[in-house]
């Protein structure tokens, strides 16, 4: 019994990190837009890249990415499983949504009678 007591206060401080705000850059790849409005979807090429950052503890996060219609997303919906960003650009909203674990995304444009929905896969590219 002694020996847990100095190995649990050994981990007390792994715990604590955890708890510390996260940024991670991103390297995101097109994959597929799906034009909503026309019922298309199609292959699609390109890429953008991210810097998420995320605060577990308040379950808050901020999203800058090189998408064309929005540099910066924000939003307090982050789980376990997602971190989404809501950016507001010309009166025009766009929602980005990325996977904590596969790294999938979805990027969706809600331009008023025209809306897309881009999907593709992001990837680490730094983690501090």
């Amino acid at each position: 019994m002694k020996a847990a007591v100095p190995l649990l206060a050994g981990l007390l401080p792994f715990q604590a990190w955890a708890q510390q705000p996260v940024e991670l850059t991103l390297n995101c790849q097109y994959e597929r837009l799906y034009d909503l409005t026309a019922g298309t979807a199609e292959r699609m090429t390109g890429n953008f890249s991210a810097i998420v950052r995320i605060d577990d503890s308040s379950s808050t996060a901020t999203i800058e990415a090189t998408t064309p219609a929005c540099r910066n997303y924000l939003d307090d919906a982050v789980t376990k499983l997602q971190v989404m960003g809501l950016c507001k650009n010309e009166g025009h909203r766009y929602m980005l949504t990325i996977d904590r674990i596969g790294g999938a995304f979805s990027y969706i444009g809600l331009l008023g009678g025209s809306d897309v929905i881009h999907q593709g896969h992001c990837t680490p590219r730094k983690v501090f």
